[in-house]
């Protein structure tokens, strides 16, 4: 289990590229009448991210949390150049290439959410400070519900009616109860921690 763990871990971005390119091509070398995976786990997408956040949440140590309260004016800082930067950047490049209301929502909404335990795992593969990428993970989670809906509304706010309050509603529900939860119950239930730990970055992943 271990040993798997690391193999998933330590080539995620071999498995990230892989599998968007198995789902890119999938219909056009099988054709559109063949069963699609990709396309038939559409309607569970909210599930599968709640399963992800919880995992991530039974994988965040006491450690981690107090680091969020210590370093707070470090990691706030880091967070709202996050929430500046990302949104405007996935904004003005999709304007740049020209892209078609479909794309353009998809751009600035992946520039709007926060990052997850992928970022946490390529910062650890390129040496870098994971302390603080988690840190940054959990505040930006922590903050999401609040910011995600109001800088969707300011960037799509022309094409696209944003209801901010159902959106904070939904990211309470799908990304930061989800992590409260997971850390929780590992972190007071051992035998539960003892048997979802070992398995938390392979399905999280």
């Amino acid at each position: 289990m271990q040993r798997l763990s690391e193999i998933i871990q330590r080539y995620l971005l071999v498995w990230l590229v892989a599998f968007s390119a198995l789902a890119y091509f999938w219909q056009r070398i099988l054709g559109t009448e063949a069963a699609d995976p990709f396309v038939a786990s559409k309607p569970h997408i909210g599930a599968m991210i709640s399963l992800t956040m919880f995992c991530i949440g039974c994988l965040l140590t006491t450690k981690e949390i107090d680091d969020v309260f210590r370093r707070w004016p470090t990691v706030l800082g880091g967070t709202a150049v996050q929430y500046t930067t990302m949104p405007l950047l996935a904004y003005a490049c999709g304007h740049l290439f020209g892209l078609d209301e479909a794309y353009l929502i998809g751009v600035i909404v992946v520039g709007c959410v926060p990052g997850a335990m992928a970022s946490n795992v390529l910062t650890m593969a390129a040496k870098g400070n994971v302390s603080y990428s988690v840190s940054l993970t959990t505040s930006a989670t922590i903050l999401s519900p609040l910011i995600v809906p109001f800088a969707l509304k300011l960037t799509l706010g022309a094409t696209k009616e944003i209801d901010a309050v159902e959106e904070a509603i939904k990211l309470l529900q799908q990304i930061v109860g989800p992590v409260i939860v997971g850390h929780l119950l590992c972190r007071f239930a051992k035998p539960v921690a003892e048997i979802v730990q070992p398995l938390a970055p392979i399905v999280a992943n």
